[in-house]
């Protein structure tokens, strides 16, 4: 297939966008866990927790599928132990689904998915959602064709289940959408393939409750729950009849705010936004965005539907569970784009890519880019002394002082499937102490260095007196954690 200099020109502009700056956006924690599994995957065939070729990987939040971690491995075997190395296969899947965008609405589709922020962003960490976009993009060309390849059919539902649970709940609806008519085939095809990875995974101990806590929200929070609870009571003192309140104050009335949560994903607020904030578009969008919802009215139930995991998260919002639509909203603005007189067309794509080179120039974050620092010395205190870091300087400091420094995970737990696991025995010097602990004066013991929070240096200097060496501030300049004397040890 000969190829466009136009689409080559689009590609490496794209490319450009999402290699530069190559060190922008560092990881978070999840990100981090995931580098340091394909790692430890590449290197050993184990994950961090000593398993070998697992299928079901652990987080401190949640159970994940196996394709991101194995794709993040693939990166780690052909470049080393580097952030490029895992950043390299999702830069090429925001590629991918800046190619199959422009397949799909011409070359202003493909330039408003390379322009995208959030494609941007997502395309340089590791996650399940760019990888979902793209396979959902493709999927959408093999169904909406009016001859169906079954076997390519077959491949990305079984890819899209190994991807991420949001699949599961949307792959069914979605192929029905794409395929512009009932196509009972299709529908049944897919529905067994989600059933199937629904009920495998139901299996795994703690299934249904990582179903609960990460997709359906509403149903699981005790503080929703005791709301309800609250007004069936009061209503009762009223002398209202139990069975009316169960009929007016039930869970089911969840589903309003979860709706309205859903359709809030669309405020120009959240589409329209900077890129360290995760906005869909730069604002100069709004104006093609607008004009082709009038000319492409049908695809905006088609970017409804990619978002409807919005539905069960009430009352959070991860703008991560946008990225999926984008290609389909990017046809959108191409349409405004095409409805535009060439001088128009010129000033709105000049104007969004001067805010976006600007963004990229200035890239303002707050992703823990400070913990690096803290890692590097846990390290080097640990070749000679014992170290200690306390737990809640961030959510899970574990993954940073794995990646950062050159010790190698390897915990083996006997357990296949372990459920929201945080680890504590980093190197045989180094550990991660949680509220729990208690501190003393060493004496004979041997000497240890504690990286301590507020929380712990507080328990110190109540029982001790003793001052800090050394302060560590977070990206807002506040002190996050300390740095104490070699005089204390940990009970």
């Amino acid at each position: 297939m000969k190829i466009a200099p136009s689409v080559i020109m689009l590609l490496v502009l794209a490319a450009f966008l999402r290699f530069f700056p190559i060190d922008f956006p560092f990881f978070t924690e999840a990100e981090t866990r995931i580098a340091v599994r394909g790692y430890s995957l590449a290197t050993t065939g184990k994950d961090e927790l000593g398993r070998n070729l697992p299928l079901i990987f652990n987080s401190l939040t949640d159970y994940q599928l196996p394709a991101v971690s194995y794709l993040t491995s693939l990166g780690v075997v052909l470049f080393g132990k580097s952030d490029l190395a895992v950043r390299i296969p999702f830069i090429l899947i925001g590629l991918g689904i800046v190619f199959l965008t422009y397949r799909l609405g011409g070359w202003w589709a493909g330039f408003a998915a390379g322009s995208s922020t959030l494609l941007i962003f997502l395309s340089k960490v590791p996650n399940e959602a760019i990888v979902l976009t793209f396979l959902f993009t493709l999927l959408y060309i093999v169904v909406s064709r009016p001859v169906i390849n079954i076997k390519i059919f077959l491949a990305l539902l079984g890819l899209l289940v190994l991807v991420s649970k949001t699949a599961w709940f949307l792959i069914p609806v979605f192929v029905i959408f794409a395929a512009g008519k009932i196509r009972f085939k299709l529908f049944l095809i897919s529905g067994i393939f989600c059933a199937a990875a629904l009920i495998i995974f139901l299996q795994i101990p703690q299934g249904w409750r990582s179903l609960q806590e990460n997709n359906f929200q509403g149903f699981a929070a005790a503080s929703i729950q005791n709301g309800i609870d609250r007004l069936r009571g009061q209503g009762i003192q009223s002398g209202w009849p139990p069975v009316a309140e169960k009929i007016f104050f039930n869970k089911s009335w969840f589903l309003t705010a979860g709706i309205f949560n859903w359709f809030s994903s669309f405020s120009p607020g959240i589409l329209f936004g900077p890129l360290d904030n995760m906005g869909v578009w730069p604002k100069a969008a709004i104006i093609p965005f607008i004009l082709g919802l009038f000319r492409a009215k049908s695809l905006i139930g088609l970017s409804l539907i990619m978002t409807l995991p919005f539905l069960f998260t009430y009352p959070d919002i991860d703008k991560s569970m946008l990225v999926a639509s984008v290609p389909f909203m990017a046809l959108i603005v191409a349409a405004g784009f095409k409805s535009l007189k060439t001088f128009f067309k010129i000033l709105v794509a000049g104007a969004l890519m001067f805010e976006l080179i600007i963004n990229l120039l200035n890239p303002v974050s707050l992703r823990p880019t400070w913990i690096k620092q803290i890692a590097y010395d846990a390290y080097e205190l640990s070749l000679k002394n014992n170290v200690v870091v306390s737990d809640d300087i961030i959510s899970d400091i574990t993954p940073f002082l794995y990646w950062h420094t050159p010790l190698l995970p390897g915990e083996n737990l006997k357990q296949p499937f372990p459920y929201k696991i945080r680890q504590t025995e980093i190197g045989d010097n180094l550990k991660v102490v949680g509220w729990e602990n208690t501190f003393y004066i060493c004496g004979a013991d041997k000497p240890t260095s504690i990286i301590a929070s507020r929380r712990d240096l507080k328990k110190i200097q109540i029982d001790h007196r003793i001052t800090y060496e050394k302060q560590y501030k977070n990206d807002q300049g506040e002190v996050a954690a300390f740095l104490m004397p070699d005089k204390i040890c940990v009970h």
